[in-house]
């Protein structure tokens, strides 16, 4: 199993969205094979720093029919405008595209990490015709082990910089 570099606080506070206030949970180690982080929410909610990519807006269309419009805006957008106004907690545009830059990060590894552990994408009840080229355990635990922890300290050391500041 893997291991944190840092222990993190249980839940950290990153602003308010819909006048709710909003913690990232510290990473997890799940399943005994992968890292669940970017967990949003409070007692009442919960998502993933990811869906902060879309801005859905619930109308009501000319014929009374309740309609869903998703707008794909990216994670930027998401930190500077989901979080109600001047709630969330990192201030400077700077670091906000570096929060970006590392979950991202952190979410396309993770695809990679559980392909390469498997040896598919789990689409198919079929073994995938390249699972001998595909399913790479270095890769894995590399992603796991050694570069996750690094992505979670360097996203806990810009949030750490503002919730002293609170």
């Amino acid at each position: 199993m893997a291991k944190l570099l840092n222990e993190y606080p249980d839940k950290l506070y990153l602003g308010k969205i819909d006048n709710k206030r909003i913690y990232l949970r510290k990473p997890s180690w799940d399943c005994d094979w992968y890292w669940g982080f970017g967990y949003l929410g409070n007692s009442r909610c919960h998502f993933h720093v990811s869906s902060l990519k879309d801005k859905i807006t619930y109308f009501t269309d000319k014929n009374d029919v309740r309609r869903r419009e998703v707008v794909h805006k990216g994670l930027f957008f998401g930190f500077k405008e989901q979080f109600d106004k001047g709630t969330f907690i990192v201030k400077d545009d700077k670091d906000i595209w570096m929060l970006c830059e590392l979950f991202e990060t952190y979410y396309k590894f993770k695809d990679i990490a559980a392909i390469s552990r498997k040896g598919n994408c789990n689409i198919s009840s079929d073994e995938n015709p390249c699972y001998e080229y595909i399913k790479n355990d270095a890769l894995y635990h590399k992603i796991n082990e050694e570069l996750f922890p690094h992505i979670f300290d360097e996203i806990y050391k810009i949030l750490l910089k503002y919730t002293k500041k609170i």
